[in-house]
């Protein structure tokens, strides 16, 4: 991981290793901003005029939470 120093690196596997609750609410806000982004991203198509900038914005975000959920807790 580049850009983290030796000790912050430490810790997030600590914290990737661990069992905290934490990780149970970061998956759940995350699993929310997917949908919340997903079902935005389905309007900005559904209405006229459509939004494709605004909806591949939407998309790509529902991404980047998915992403990130799944690099924080290794699955």
């Amino acid at each position: 991981m580049t850009g983290f120093t030796e000790a912050e690196r430490y810790i997030l596997q600590q914290f990737k290793d661990s069992n905290a609750p934490i990780k149970d609410v970061l998956a759940k806000f995350c699993e929310l901003k997917v949908d919340e982004y997903r079902r935005s991203c389905t309007q900005r198509m559904a209405h006229i005029p459509r939004d494709p900038e605004g909806a591949a914005d939407d998309a790509a975000k529902a991404e980047a939470y998915e992403a990130f959920i799944r690099e924080l807790l290794g699955t």
